[in-house]
């Protein structure tokens, strides 16, 4: 590198520094330029900064143990410079070993205050108190453990016995040791206080109050003789003459007359007789005392009215055979009147039971466990009626006649909803087809019926022709007094003794 001046060197950041670094110095006194390291100069010009002109912003930290007592001036340190518990500790609890000889600490726990003696907290209340004991007729010895004083308390022993601790007995002065004087105790009165035996009645047997009155000591009652102070002074056994006798009003003694008898014990009780138990008769004394017994017969009931039974029933074997005349049943006695069922549990139900229903003129039996039909109900009472014919293709009326008019029926228009009223009312088939509302998905030949049955049952087809029918005799069997069961080619339907139409192949021997 080619001469420069220094002001022309570059400048060297203080972070590379080092303690080697050489530094080029102007020794005036020789005139000539000589080198030293950084650590050199440091050294050199630190003793040369004057007082006050560093700044305490200026240094940036100083270390551990750089200052000791020789830097620090005599009474440098004030009070307010001093950190908590620098100088003296307050805590509760011991803090542990103290940091010097002399130290002092407050413990908030107990109240005491302690000095560190370089081994040992030292409790400063046994070194600053003395206590010592006192005399007299209350002797105080004091304990002291550390800080804490204990003061104990004993009285002098008396001189003779019955001594208790006490002033004059009529006037103010010293408490000393005495026996206990008349004087010291208060005259009973409307209060607790002293009293005097003196005879009347009572005695001091030693140390003890006791009634002056000695008698022989008897368990037995007696009579006896008492004094003006209630003592008893005699007793004798209670003789027959010493007790009054009862009267009406007043009550006394008694003998035991006819009808009573009296133990050993003096128990009164009635003569009854010997046999014990219970009894629907009995024989009774003058004097109301039962002295027999046994049970009814027949001939000891009287005959009694039926106006006097209110409760309970008559066994049906009580009731004479047709002796209930028909102005004898109740309204509804024997069946039900009504449109809905009565159901299977009503507790009067029983077999032979009947139910009239108004609207359809249907009667129907109980068998006991099911409502089983006496008749067709309208069919039974107005027997079918025609009503007209219909154009099965088209499911329209085609004519009607005077029951049909009445059933709603109307020429060019379907077949009404089955009700119980139009029940019996039928209409023949004039076209054959399948569309007739009424009963959906149904084919019908010409001169088949549609006939309705009832609100439940509504219009079922009626096969009047016969053959390949398939499912017309299902139909047919829906009628309530139409039983079919199992029904083939050639089958005619027969009245029988069931109050049903069935069918048979045959009849046989005039029966069907």
């Amino acid at each position: 590198m080619a001469d420069l001046k220094i002001s022309q060197l570059p400048p060297l950041s203080g972070s590379l520094l080092q303690e080697t670094d050489p530094v080029a110095v102007a020794d005036l006194s020789a005139s000539e330029t000589k080198s030293l390291t950084a650590a050199q100069l440091a050294l050199g010009i630190a003793p040369m900064f004057p007082a006050g002109s560093i700044s305490n912003t200026a240094v940036d930290a100083i270390p551990s143990g750089s200052i000791t007592t020789t830097e620090l001036a005599a009474g440098a340190v004030t009070a307010p410079k001093l950190a908590d518990n620098s100088s003296g500790v307050v805590a509760t609890g011991s803090p542990g070993d103290g940091d010097f000889i002399g130290q002092v600490r407050r413990d908030n726990e107990n109240g005491h205050s302690y000095i560190w003696t370089g081994s040992a907290w030292s409790d400063l209340g046994s070194s600053i108190y003395t206590l010592s004991a006192g005399s007299g007729l209350v002797d105080v010895t004091p304990v002291q453990t550390g800080g804490n004083v204990v003061l104990n308390t004993t009285l002098d022993n008396t001189t003779v016995a019955a001594q208790f601790l006490a002033g004059p007995t009529n006037a103010a002065g010293v408490v000393g040791y005495r026996v206990i004087a008349p004087d010291d105790l208060p005259t009973a009165g409307g209060t607790k206080g002293a009293v005097s035996v003196s005879g009347d009645g009572l005695r001091m047997d030693g140390s003890q109050l006791e009634i002056d009155n000695d008698i022989t000591l008897t368990t037995t009652y007696s009579l006896c003789t008492v004094n003006a102070k209630g003592l008893v002074t005699a007793y004798r056994p209670v003789a027959a003459g010493d007790l009054p006798l009862a009267t009406v009003e007043t009550a006394g003694a008694v003998t035991v007359g006819t009808g009573l008898a009296v133990d050993g014990t003096g128990v009164i009780s009635l003569i009854n007789q010997d046999t014990t138990g219970t009894f629907t008769k009995v024989t009774v004394n003058t004097y109301g005392v039962v002295t027999s017994g046994t049970t009814l017969i027949s001939t000891d009931i009287p005959s009694l009215p039926a106006e006097i039974l209110t409760s309970g029933s008559l066994d049906t074997a009580r009731i004479a055979d047709h002796a209930l005349e028909r102005k004898k049943l109740d309204d509804y006695s024997i069946s039900f009147i009504q449109e809905a069922s009565p159901g299977t549990g009503d507790a009067s139900l029983f077999t032979g039971c009947l139910w009239f229903q108004e609207s359809t003129a249907q009667l129907r039996m109980w068998n006991g466990n099911a409502w089983t039909p006496v008749g067709f109900g309208r069919l039974s009472a107005d027997n079918l009626r025609f009503g007209g014919t219909i154009n099965a293709s088209t499911g329209s009326i085609t004519g009607v006649t005077q029951a049909g008019t009445t059933g709603g029926l109307v020429i060019g228009q379907a077949l009404p909803a089955a009700t119980d009223i139009l029940g019996g009312l039928y209409v023949v088939v004039d076209v054959a087809g399948n569309v007739i509302a009424a009963t959906p998905g149904v084919s019908y030949d010409a001169g088949d019926w549609v006939l309705c049955v009832s609100l439940a049952e509504g219009w079922v087809r009626i096969n009047t022709i016969g053959g390949g029918g398939g499912s017309s005799y299902d139909h047919l069997s829906d009628l309530l007094d139409v039983s079919i069961a199992n029904p083939v080619e050639g089958d005619i339907l027969v009245y029988g003794s069931n109050a049903l139409w069935d069918n048979v192949s045959m009849l046989d021997g005039g029966t069907y």
